[in-house]
């Protein structure tokens, strides 16, 4: 695991770097060496790890873009680094790059002063030596409760949404009509949190599989009627006045002379009793049965049998069943007519009910039955009834009760709809929530969150104190003079001479450059001379405040011009001595020449001989691309790049990589020109080397022997050559077509016309870059 940044995984909108990902690029190593052309995007990269060194996007043209860095220090597990967290990064890195010399150099006035720490101020550097450990301690003991509260933070919003997501796909199971659930979300949880922070916490909320199922019926949509029920209750002295006056009649019997055989005969009593009647209604004298006359005793005997008191009796009889009462007529509901909650406790309401009823009329019943026997046997005064008890009564009136109740709660809902399923929702919302809520101690979590913001906050001001403190012992301990006699020894080194100086000005607190010891500003610097003193003043930099190399990220970009090549090797001796010690380093540059003196140097670290083999130093380089937007990439190296010394390797393995395509797109096309100059150049002026007078002639007399190259062909790619690949203008709108429809055929010529002059070569060259 490498010490350091390990990977861009992505990177969006930044510049060229429209959507890159971290495909076909290997993690970087202790070394790292980027080769790009001018405008591939090595200054926009470079401008990344500078975000980073900064800690900021802001003042940039990147705010809007989107990144992730793996990185890894001192042996902890890997981090991502992206923009959210980017001021909160303990990279240390140095960037040099244009950004940095314009920030720090002006070529007309001053340089900027560099401060570095005095070794003879024993006692204040030991201070500052304490107070840089502790701030190491803080900084470290920082990050930790950052991470702590950045941990609990994610988990709590990971559980806000995770459980806003199920409370949505549970309530979903009612209906969607209600656009509160239908849009539930992690904010609809946490305005519940914050409203019902008693309850949500509370075991009483969550609630059983019964009320879970009764509240999940009682939040249904359907909507149903109001049900009509007559609750017709009796009193406990309904059946009490009949019971006691049918007692009474029973116990009633006629004082008379009683015929014997009648009695003891009721149904002959019953004929006889109907026949008296008949005889008296017709006056008659004869038996309308026999025929005989009746006997005047006889009749005097039925008379006194049938008496007047037998007749009264007989009648009271006959009514007796007035003291039969009917129980209320009870019209009952329908079990469809209830909401679906209701429903079951209905059906046990009414169950008692067919009971009841069939045990209050079995009594009833028993007494019609003995009204008709008594009817039977006036003089029978045996006969006992069973009476309505109170129990019995309360019974049924508890049902009847128990209905009512059922009734008015879904009349109740029925009026009130609307706000009764929407105090069920709430009721099923809170239950989800204080079950998730209770079993993930969410409050327990979001006080240990607020602690760890509370303590990174402490160290926050601890740290600025010890901040404070170090810079007022550097201030005391900082001598310009120190930083002016080094950066002058090291730029001598570098340029070979000790012409160019800085000169600390007190009033400007910063350098002035000076030549051969003038007091005046050094004027009309060349190129190479810039370059030399940014990259010094950077190098010089990099032990500013007592900075160690040691704990230092290093990224340079091209330390070298395009007009100083000649300075090459004191660049790269330069870098080599000064960063190689460094905790990682990235070097990009656009200089074949320079490439080649770095990637010796950090390629070769790979070979030393070490078990396990390690992996030091990779090259990369960045591939342009463009579909409708020009974007670019950063990549492994090819093997025309890391395995040969020559540039030439690397143009003809690009140019033969285009060959094979159908079509060119508008970056091809440019860079396409470019290659085939200096390709076409250094091939016919190493087979021809008879000095020409210039590009035109080097191609006439390398293909006039040649029959075989047309002569169309050759005007072709000299034209095609010569008015593209040197354009200090892109005349888009004249030149595009030309090119786009061009370049694929010219290359194949040019390719071909190499091969003509020089097939071995042309042959071994296909054999390398093909493998």
């Amino acid at each position: 695991m490498i010490n350091g940044i390990s990977k861009i995984k992505t990177l969006r909108s930044f510049g060229i770097y429209e959507n890159h990902i971290n495909d076909g690029c290997d993690e970087f190593a202790k070394f790292n060496l980027i080769y790009g052309w001018n405008g591939s995007g090595k200054s926009t990269l470079s401008r990344l790890f500078r975000c980073i060194e900064n800690k900021k996007l802001d003042g940039t043209n990147y705010t809007e873009s989107a990144f992730e860095i793996e990185y890894s220090l001192d042996g902890q597990a890997q981090s991502i680094l992206t923009q959210q967290n980017l001021s909160q990064n303990q990279l240390n890195i140095r960037t040099f790059n244009n950004d940095f010399v314009r920030e720090n150099i002006d070529w007309s006035g001053t340089v900027k002063s560099i401060l570095l720490v005095d070794q003879r101020k024993i006692e204040e550097r030991k201070l500052l030596d304490e107070q840089n450990k502790t701030l190491k301690l803080k900084e470290s003991a920082s990050e930790k409760e950052a991470k702590i509260a950045d941990d609990l933070d994610t988990e709590i919003n990971k559980f806000l949404t995770r459980t806003a997501k199920n409370i949505k796909t549970s309530l979903k199971l009612i209906g969607t009509e209600d656009s509160k659930y239908l849009n539930y979300n992690k904010t609809s949880l946490e305005n519940l949190i914050r409203t019902s922070s008693a309850e949500i916490v509370d075991p009483a909320s969550v609630l059983t599989d019964e009320q879970i199922t009764l509240h999940t019926k009682s939040a249904s949509p359907v909507e149903k009627d109001k049900i009509s029920f007559a609750a017709n209750t009796i009193s406990q002295h309904y059946f009490e006045s009949s019971f006691n006056e049918l007692t009474k009649l029973l116990s009633k019997s006629a004082v008379n002379e009683v015929i014997e055989f009648l009695r003891d005969n009721p149904d002959i009593q019953t004929w006889v009793s109907s026949g008296m009647s008949v005889h008296d209604e017709h006056k008659s004298e004869k038996c309308h049965f026999c025929g005989n006359k009746i006997d005047e005793s006889r009749l005097t005997s039925l008379n006194n049998h049938f008496s007047n008191e037998f007749k009264i009796l007989k009648q009271e009889i006959t009514e007796a069943t007035k003291y039969c009462p009917d129980l209320p007529e009870l019209t009952l509901p329908s079990v469809e007519s209830f909401f679906d909650e209701f429903q079951t406790e209905y059906k046990d309401a009414v169950a008692p009910l067919v009971g009841v009823i069939t045990e209050i009329k079995s009594i009833v019943d028993q007494w019609r039955v003995c009204i008709e026997n008594k009817s039977n046997d006036p003089f029978d005064i045996s006969q006992k009834i069973s009476s309505v008890t109170v129990d019995l009564i309360d019974q049924y009136n508890k049902v009847i009760l128990d209905i009512a109740t059922c009734v008015k709660k879904h009349n109740d809902k029925s009026e009130n709809f609307q706000s009764v399923t929407t105090s069920h929702k709430k009721a099923l919302e809170l239950h989800y929530a204080a079950d998730e809520v209770i079993d993930f101690e969410y409050s327990k979590k979001v006080e240990d969150r607020k602690t760890a913001y509370a303590n990174v906050q402490k160290l926050s001001d601890d740290i600025s104190a010890i901040i404070k403190e170090i810079h007022r012992l550097e201030a005391e301990l900082s001598n310009e003079s120190i930083a002016v006699d080094a950066f002058n020894a090291e730029l001598a080194k570098f340029i070979g001479r000790t012409e160019l100086t800085l000169r600390f000005d007190a009033k400007q607190k910063g350098y002035r450059i000076s030549r051969n010891g003038s007091d005046s500003h050094a004027q009309n610097l060349s190129e190479g001379e810039k370059t030399a003193i940014a990259f010094v003043y950077f190098v010089t930099k990099l032990e500013e405040r007592d900075n160690d190399i040691k704990n230092t990220i290093v990224v340079i970009d091209d330390p070298v011009s395009s007009f100083d090549s000649n300075h090459l090797f004191h660049s790269y001796s330069f870098l080599k001595k000064h960063c190689e010690q460094a905790k990682q380093l990235f070097v990009m540059t656009h200089n074949f020449a320079y490439f080649k003196l770095v990637r010796d140097w950090m390629l070769k670290k790979n070979q030393m001989r070490k078990q396990p083999p390690e992996i030091k130093a990779r090259a990369y380089t960045i591939e342009s691309k463009s579909d409708g937007v020009r974007q670019s990439k950063l990549v492994n190296a090819g093997r025309s790049l890391t395995d040969y010394n020559s540039e030439y390797h690397y143009l003809f393995s690009k140019l033969y990589s285009l060959k094979e395509k159908h079509e060119l797109n508008l970056d091809e096309v440019y860079l396409c020109a470019n290659l085939s100059r200096k390709l076409l150049e250094s091939f016919l002026c190493f087979k021809f080397p008879k000095k020409r007078n210039d590009f035109r002639q080097l191609v006439d007399d390398g293909v006039k022997k040649y029959p075989e190259i047309k002569p169309e062909d050759a005007e072709r790619v000299y034209r095609f050559i010569n008015k593209y690949s040197h354009n200090q203008e892109i005349e888009l709108e004249d030149n595009v077509d030309n090119l786009l429809g061009e370049s694929p055929a010219i290359l194949n010529i040019l390719l071909d016309m190499v091969k003509t002059i020089d097939e071995v070569h042309f042959n071994e060259m296909e054999a390398i870059v093909t493998t």
